[in-house]
């Protein structure tokens, strides 16, 4: 079969059995999206990838909160240019690049530590081939691994194997509130100013008035999933008090609770 247009390619890519040169035993063992993200990979949208502050770690965040580093790939690409992809574990300049030009490439996220990812290739006479493949590290990545990491050489296991540091999940996204845990329904922002208003801008814990500071009040999800938004589900919190809530440690550190608790120390936010 031939094809004129490399799109017409992906009409016809889940036709085609996969090949799984993956050694995993007793999947069954393991939660879905582990699986997933251990084995081919999870398809994602570029625009949605959470990110560890500013030029930071790429995250994943599963259902129950947990979050684990990754690695995002660009998987369906012609043969004779495999040699000229990366992976990326930062959002580095390359990757911010692709995403604010709108590129629709199909990436997946995975935490694979062997160093292969999961690709559907074509090649020059358009048959296609899907399996695992060693890519290098992206270069800005690189970089950035190696201020961030005091120089250590970089190794996909070691970066794994170590905790996420100084964790506080931002999105490029544009949110009410400063925390990024899902994914949003694009009504979110309407849902959350009308309960904020339905609550005088108090906070539903501690009473606290934040009518003239209204960034410093959040609208939280108690079941922790961001597509639950029925009314009884979210709380009205300041941000001390959401920072409290179960998986929420890193609301403490971002830059605007430390601005809320200054204020709040110097007497310019009251109940």
């Amino acid at each position: 079969m031939k094809f004129t247009d490399f799109n017409e390619l992906q009409k016809v890519i889940s036709t085609i059995p996969d090949i799984d040169l993956t050694r995993i035993t007793k999947l069954t063992e393991i939660p879905d999206s582990v699986k997933e993200l251990e084995t081919k990979g999870v398809d994602t949208d570029i625009g949605k990838i959470l990110f560890n502050g500013p030029h930071g770690e790429l995250i994943y965040q599963f259902p129950n909160g947990k979050v684990s580093k990754i690695a995002v790939h660009i998987s369906a690409i012609k043969e004779q240019h495999i040699n000229g992809y990366r992976y990326h574990i930062f959002n580095c300049e390359t990757l911010h690049k692709m995403k604010y030009d709108g590129k629709e490439e199909k990436y997946k996220s995975n935490s694979r530590t062997d160093g292969t990812f999961f690709m559907i290739m074509a090649d020059r006479n358009n048959r296609v081939k899907k399996g695992f493949h060693s890519l290098q590290i992206c270069t800005h990545c690189l970089k950035l691994y190696t201020k961030k990491y005091q120089g250590t050489p970089f190794d996909i296991q070691e970066y794994y194997a170590s905790k996420i540091n100084n964790l506080d999940i931002w999105s490029d996204m544009p949110y009410d509130m400063e925390v990024a845990p899902q994914v949003y329904i694009k009504e979110w922002n309407e849902i959350s100013r009308n309960l904020k208003i339905k609550q005088n801008y108090r906070c539903e814990r501690c009473n606290l008035n934040l009518s003239n500071h209204k960034q410093y009040l959040h609208a939280h999800h108690m079941d922790m999933n961001v597509r639950n938004n029925h009314s009884e589900n979210i709380k009205i919190l300041c941000i001390s008090c959401h920072g409290r809530e179960p998986n929420h440690i890193h609301v403490n550190s971002s830059p605007q609770w430390k601005e809320f608790m200054k204020l709040k120390q110097q007497g310019m936010i009251t109940v």
